[in-house]
C-alpha cells in the first residue's frame, strides 16, 4: 500500500540517500516510533521498481539511469 511520508520521515530518508551518491535506486523503509522514525530497511536493489505506483516514476527512473550512464 502506497502512503505519503511525513516531513520527519522524508527528512531522514533524504539524509540517508544524500550519503549514497551514484545510485539510481534506493528505498528507505521507516518505522514510526514515539521518538521519531527509525530505519527498518534500506534497499539498494529491487526486482520491481513499482513504477506504476507514482505519477512520473518511469520518467524519473529513466532520467536517473541516463544520468548514471553519462
Amino acid at each position: 500500500m502506497a502512503t505519503e511520508a511525513t516531513e520527519a520521515e522524508r527528512a531522514l530518508a533524504d539524509r540517508i540517500v544524500a550519503d549514497l551518491p551514484g545510485l539510481a535506486y534506493v528505498r528507505v523503509d521507516l518505522l514510526p516510533t514515539e521518538d521519531g522514525p527509525v530505519v527498518l530497511e534500506l534497499e539498494l536493489t529491487e526486482p520491481s521498481l513499482f513504477l506504476a505506483l507514482g505519477e512520473g516514476a518511469a520518467e524519473r527512473a529513466a532520467a536517473a539511469f541516463r544520468a548514471l550512464l553519462g
